[in-house]
């Protein structure tokens, strides 16, 4: 049994609780970077300025998705939004050289917010594709001057998931025009 137990690596989860401490984590993981960094966040990515202009000098790319709008430029920040105005700061979801992630929320009814860091790599792909498929969506949005879910209404699979997130400005105005299956 330990020959068996030897040959499994541990990939462990970190959980943080309070603002503050995920915000520091996620500038450590910044300033750790080396290759490129997604980020998935409705927070004023300002807070992160000096960390991106340590990244510029280093030569490290971060590729930024949000629902709300930035007014923020750097040469090696590349943001895909949406353009809604901010209504409340809840989400940051940080992949960082393809080998540790961050992801983080506040919860409305603890009023906390809380995040898990690994290095587990199913994780770290399942949070890199996702950030990855929002920027995608996004571009195929403004390409085409509609979503997937105005173009092809049939998309809606009507579970309690999507019920749930039809209160998100973006989900809301697509499901509304989508028919019913």
């Amino acid at each position: 049994m330990s020959s068996i137990q030897s040959g499994i690596e541990r990939q462990p989860y970190l959980n943080l609780i309070g603002f503050d401490n995920i915000i520091g984590k996620a500038r450590t993981l910044l300033y750790e970077a080396n290759d490129e960094v997604y980020m998935n966040t409705d927070l004023d990515i300002s807070i992160f300025d000096d960390a991106f202009s340590f990244l510029e000098k280093k030569g490290v790319d971060v590729f930024i998705f949000s629902f709300q709008k930035h007014e923020y430029k750097r040469t090696n920040v590349f943001i895909y939004t949406y353009g809604f105005s901010p209504i409340r700061k809840t989400r940051l979801m940080l992949s960082v050289d393809l080998k540790s992630v961050l992801v983080s929320n506040y919860n409305k009814d603890r009023d906390e917010w809380t995040a898990t860091l690994t290095k587990n790599d199913l994780m770290v792909q399942i949070i890199t594709e996702h950030i990855h498929h929002d920027i995608y969506l996004q571009k195929l949005r403004h390409e085409v001057g509609s979503s997937l879910f105005q173009l092809y209404p049939d998309l809606v699979i009507h579970s309690k998931f999507e019920k749930r997130s039809s209160s998100k400005p973006i989900i809301k105005q697509d499901m509304n025009k989508s028919s019913s299956v």
